[in-house]
Order: C-alpha cells, then structure tokens, then sequence
C-alpha cells in the first residue's frame, strides 16, 4: 500500500503534503519509486518547486536522507507554516 497527496499552491509550486508506505514495504523502493512519481507528473504538468514539511525528530531521519537522494534542500517555512522547532521544511527545483 501506498499514498501520496498533493495540495497546489500555485500553477508552479505544489507542496507534497503527505507520503506514506506500508510497513512491510519499507526498505523495498517503494517510498523511492513513488517519489520518482510524484516528480515525474509534476514536471509533466509544468511545476517548478515542490515543497514539504516533515518532522524533525530522528523518527523522520529516513525521510530526510530519501528527500535529499531526490535533490531536496532545506529551506524556511513557506505557504502559511511559521518556524516550529518540530517541522523541518525541504524544497525541490525542478529542472
């Protein structure tokens, strides 16, 4: 099982709100191959900037590292999210 949603921010910039794998996937690609996806439509339908916000803790390590495989970089709050010590924020530039 997986899932991924995606709010439109504007006609160039989305934010990916939220992606999420079965447990039992984990570690198989699958996280990998839908976030190939997620890219691969968005520039498709002309989008520049994917953005996210994920947590900070250690939990979300994992997360992190498959973001920046990917090219994300991190960033400050965007949209209406303001600095919180438990949000960490990425961005991608798509090219």
């Amino acid at each position: 099982m997986r899932c991924v949603a995606i709010n439109k921010l504007n006609s160039k910039q989305v934010e990916l709100k939220s992606m999420r794998t079965a447990r039992d996937t984990r570690k198989s690609g699958v996280a990998t191959q839908l976030l190939q996806h997620v890219i691969d439509v968005c520039r498709y339908q002309g989008v520049e900037q994917i953005y996210l916000e994920t947590g900070s803790q250690d939990y979300f390590k994992p997360a992190h590292y498959l973001y920046e495989k990917f090219g994300f970089s991190y960033c400050g709050p965007f949209a209406n999210y303001q600095l919180d010590p438990c949000s960490q924020f990425m961005k991608l530039i798509i090219k």
